[in-house]
């Protein structure tokens, strides 16, 4: 069976030169994906601009670095599977082919709580999960809980994450540090 590739306009011969500004850009995008596992394209313009690769976080700018990203992903690289939409996640049963997969999983998943010895609790919050695929790793790594609200809750949902917050660390302060924009809704929305 032969496996043929579907010429879009992107990838048609006799297309004009690309600008040298987007040359840097596309690298530069490239470079974003291929230094995290998976991250998505509003992650990627947010690690743009943090180097002031790109000079404000808009709809048009996004735009524009999504064309960017889908051009470069049609030829290639970076490889699909990295960039991702997390609004629209599969649920799906989590299963194993024996009894020893199962304990394999638990094995690999185990990990101590570097935090049960410090005397607070620390916790970031964001209204965005465009921010989890630039700060989440370091958090991962840091064994730092990051709950990502999704923009404006009730005040039930808010109460509710800060008393599981207690919970999971009811003898100590906690402190919650806030990841994410100072636009019109974001510290107010968390």
């Amino acid at each position: 069976m032969t496996v043929e590739k579907i010429q879009t306009w992107r990838t048609l011969p006799g297309r004009r030169g690309t600008a040298s500004q987007t040359v840097e850009l596309e690298a530069a995008i490239v470079r974003k994906v291929d230094a995290r596992h998976t991250i998505t394209v509003r992650g990627v313009c947010y690690s743009l601009f943090t180097e002031v690769l790109i000079l404000k976080i808009s709809v048009l700018e996004t735009g524009r670095i999504t064309c960017v990203l889908t051009d470069k992903r049609e030829v290639g690289s970076p490889d699909w599977p990295r960039v991702v939409d997390g609004t629209r996640p599969v649920d799906s049963v989590t299963q194993w082919s024996d009894p020893s997969a199962i304990i394999g999983a638990a094995v690999r998943g185990y990990r101590s709580d570097n935090w049960q010895e410090q005397p607070v609790a620390i916790k970031v919050w964001s209204v965005k999960s465009t921010v989890a695929g630039v700060i989440a790793p370091i958090l991962q790594e840091l064994d730092v809980k990051f709950p990502v609200m999704r923009g404006f809750r009730s005040f039930t949902a808010v109460t509710q994450a800060a008393e599981d917050s207690h919970a999971s660390d009811p003898d100590k302060e906690c402190f919650v540090l806030y990841g994410g924009d100072w636009l019109k809704g974001g510290p107010n929305a968390a």
